[in-house]
């Protein structure tokens, strides 16, 4: 999980259709390069890295969040965690003002007016998400 490669994901032919479809593309980025079946296979897998994206959903309660740590370590080595917690304004009102409070936003209007605005879209976003859960009767 953390390589971003999986043994024995694809059998042989597959590899050859991928290496046979990639070797172009290979020889644009890497001139000079040699397109054997190895480094044509490699330059598959440095793609997928780079532009493949998984977001996994794990509730924090309980031992299932700890198991699956445990077993694969690349779910927290290897992963940005985003915890979704109702906060109360006032809580996001004072976060935004301590990481907004040095940065340079032009007049103190303007600056004052996203200061506001954090804490407003918060809520906004932690409604609809309600709103969700109460139609669909499950997190998404």
């Amino acid at each position: 999980m953390s390589s971003g490669e999986i043994s024995g994901l694809f059998p042989d032919d597959e590899i050859d259709n991928i290496v046979a479809a990639l070797t172009n593309p290979f020889k644009a980025e890497n001139p000079g390069g040699n397109p054997d079946k190895d480094s044509v296979y490699k330059f598959f897998l440095t793609r997928i890295k780079k532009n493949l994206h998984v977001s996994l959903c794990f509730s924090p309660v309980g031992e299932n969040l700890r198991v699956k740590a445990r077993k694969f370590p690349g779910l927290v080595n290897c992963t940005t965690i985003d915890w979704f917690q109702k906060w109360p304004l006032d809580a996001l009102r004072s976060v935004s003002k301590r990481f907004l409070g040095d940065v340079e936003l032009g007049r103190d209007e303007v600056k004052n007016a996203i200061i506001e605005f954090i804490p407003i879209s918060f809520d906004i976003v932690q409604k609809e998400a309600d709103a969700i859960f109460m139609s669909e009767k499950r997190f998404i």
